[in-house]
């Protein structure tokens, strides 16, 4: 959102970014603006990822009084959960002011499978098919995710869903060769150790007890290896993840990370 919040054309779009406040166990990532004052969110310290009646409530009353101040054209909404508040706020918006603010909503990925339980990804599933119907576009990154919307979970029909990949800036990852080693050297490592590494948020969904199993199994089959097992990020599975690590003999051989900025030179 920050790259597309400054890469839009000033002369044609005027842009203001609304987001929620991240949790203690989330990446921080706000140090983005520091090169862009002028496009610094607004932050809706009610909007959080945790679920709580009280402050999702508080949370749409204060989107809709951005919206009633900033009388928007469109509003282009993010992730499951600020999705479904912003998106309702403007239905009531255009109900109570009779305008037609046009909603556009990303899937960076979806919640529909392998974070709840089966009732509960099914009661999702029905919230943004409902939230769909008034939805002007819905984008996807990808031809599979676009497969998985309008086929496997029937979001909305495929007419309404548009492919729009990532714009991730890469050429820091691409012309990293002057970072080798960096990395290595920050945690203390020899060169010619064999270095292995996941990145992601520490939940269930990334699967790093598997990341976990699959060092034991490394380790077993290749005593005396010099080999490392980094895990680079935070979240709610941390305290479980170490105690896993001590449990199957692996403090040794892993290494906890927490979140970085310098993924390029993780990455090299």
């Amino acid at each position: 959102m920050h790259l597309l919040n400054t890469g839009l054309d000033k002369a044609r779009f005027v842009s203001i970014l609304v987001a929620g406040k991240i949790s203690s166990q989330e990446g921080d990532m706000s140090y983005l603006f520091e090169s862009f004052p002028d496009s610094k969110p607004i932050i809706i310290k009610e909007l959080q990822r945790e679920i709580s009646p009280i402050m999702d409530i508080k949370a749409f009353f204060r989107i809709l009084k951005i919206l009633i101040h900033e009388d928007p054209d469109i509003v282009h909404t993010h992730t499951a959960k600020a999705g479904t508040s912003a998106r309702l706020a403007v239905l009531l918006y255009n109900a109570l002011f009779g305008r037609n603010v046009q909603m556009v909503h990303t899937f960076h990925g979806h919640v529909f499978e392998g974070y709840f339980s089966r009732t509960i990804s099914l009661m999702f599933i029905w919230i943004e098919r409902i939230l769909a119907l008034f939805t002007d576009v819905i984008i996807a990154i990808s031809k599979s995710q676009k497969s998985d919307l309008s086929t496997k979970f029937r979001i909305a029909a495929a007419n309404k869903i548009r492919i729009v990949p990532l714009g991730f800036n890469l050429r820091p990852f691409l012309e990293c060769n002057s970072l080798k080693g960096r990395f290595r050297a920050s945690t203390g490592l020899m060169r010619d150790t064999i270095l292995i590494a996941i990145v992601g948020r520490l939940v269930p969904v990334k699967r790093h007890l598997r990341f976990l199993e699959a060092a034991k199994y490394f380790v077993e089959y290749n005593p005396g290896t010099t080999a490392r097992f980094v895990i680079v990020g935070d979240g709610e599975l941390k305290k479980d993840l170490r105690f896993q690590t001590k449990e199957m003999g692996l403090s040794k051989y892993v290494r906890f990370c927490g979140w970085r900025r310098d993924l390029p030179e993780v990455y090299c």
